[in-house]
């Protein structure tokens, strides 16, 4: 530093008014961490720039929901809250509660809540946490998010990695594999996470893995049901479940959030039809698919395929034409109002094709064939395309 009494105005000692002022500056030094040195010129910009960069850096109490901080190093802690002050610790004690709060240096507890003011869920403080008081409660910041995420964390809902459904392979009669994925809620407001569970659609919901799936009443036959991945935003919990409803599951306490992952289709037995599924595509496992077809009829009539509601179809038909007979198939979209020839043969031959057709919400389309008598006519829904995944 300079020499003080050389440039001093007034005397070569120092008023107690005057060592005070003195004394503030060397404390401001020391306090960013830094020795007095009587050769360096820029300890006081230092020290400013290092309360500026580091200064709002605390030390953390190491208790969930619950976070007493204390200064680090040197550094002085404020007196007060001061309306945008911004406070940063780090904490390997993520909230498990909605209402953590926030003591820095003895100042008295505070909120912490989300940037838009919004209560938290379990888990968002974690790792790196950085906070702005509003004059009221420490908001998160969205940073503190973004420095943690990871491929197995909440850094899913910023990932694509969409939940796919399988057979259990223990009981795939009952059981539905979920794997580990992210979904954006059916209404838009969000997202969230999953973790790989296993549900049982012979029985009620419970939650977690290995636990029952279904919503209401009990598994049936020749039913389909349709499954959803769910979100409770009070504690911040996934889960998943089963529902005859292919709209509108009935959902567990709490539970406000959902979104429709595909559907699996009980037999005559009550038992899930093997499926396997490729992105948005699900076939079934048996030759030749699920036989839908209904008497010849020369005039639309409705049929019904296995496929869910509102999903497109994929069907084959073979037809089989007697002697000087020709005759076409046709099979038209009732959702969108559009007919398509599907299968042609003509004298004494047969014909068969793969198609795809919406099918409305009844998983219903229509079909009629050209000419009649035929010899013979099958047609079966080999699986189906989810429209909304």
């Amino acid at each position: 530093m300079s020499n003080f009494l050389v440039n001093k105005v007034e005397g070569d000692t120092l008023e107690a008014l005057e060592w005070n002022q003195f004394a503030e500056i060397n404390n401001l030094i020391t306090s960013s961490g830094q020795s007095l040195d009587a050769n360096v010129l820029e300890q006081v910009a230092k020290a400013i720039s290092n309360y500026t960069n580091s200064g709002n850096f605390y030390t953390e109490n190491g208790v969930a929901n619950n976070y007493t901080l204390i200064g680090a190093g040197s550094f002085k802690t404020p007196t007060a809250y001061i309306n945008g002050m911004v406070v940063r610790f780090i904490t390997a004690n993520a909230n498990t509660t909605t209402t953590p709060i926030v003591n820095l240096a003895g100042l008295g507890a505070k909120n912490i809540k989300k940037a838009d003011g919004t209560a938290v869920v379990a888990g968002d403080i974690n790792g790196y946490v950085e906070l702005r008081y509003n004059g009221t409660d420490f908001l998160l910041s969205p940073l503190s998010s973004a420095l943690n995420i990871t491929a197995t964390n909440k850094g899913l809902t910023y990932l694509n990695k969409p939940i796919t459904i399988a057979n259990n392979a223990t009981d795939a009669d009952n059981d539905i594999d979920f794997t580990a994925g992210n979904f954006q809620f059916a209404d838009n407001s969000g997202n969230a996470v999953l973790s790989a569970r296993t549900k049982r659609l012979d029985a009620s919901w419970t939650a977690g893995t290995n636990q029952g799936g279904l919503d209401t009443g009990t598994k049936a036959n020749n039913t389909w049901y349709h499954c959803y991945a769910i979100y409770n935003p009070t504690s911040g919990v996934s889960d998943a479940i089963f529902s005859t409803n292919a709209t509108n599951p009935a959902l567990p306490t709490n539970y406000t959030k959902y979104k429709y992952l595909g559907s699996v289709l009980t037999n005559v037995s009550g038992n899930i039809i093997p499926f396997w599924q490729e992105n948005n595509f699900f076939y079934f496992k048996v030759d030749n698919g699920i036989t839908n077809t209904t008497t010849p009829v020369s005039t639309l009539t409705n049929l019904t395929l296995s496929a869910p509601p509102n999903s497109k179809a994929i069907t084959t038909s073979y037809i089989n034409i007697g002697p000087s007979v020709g005759t076409g198939l046709y099979f038209k979209d009732i959702v969108n109002n559009t007919s398509y020839p599907v299968s042609v043969a003509e004298n004494d031959s047969t014909s068969q094709n793969t198609f795809e057709i919406t099918v409305n919400s009844s998983s219903q389309i229509q079909y009629y064939l050209t000419t009649l008598p035929i010899q013979g006519l099958i047609i079966s829904t080999i699986g189906y395309i989810n429209l909304n995944i």
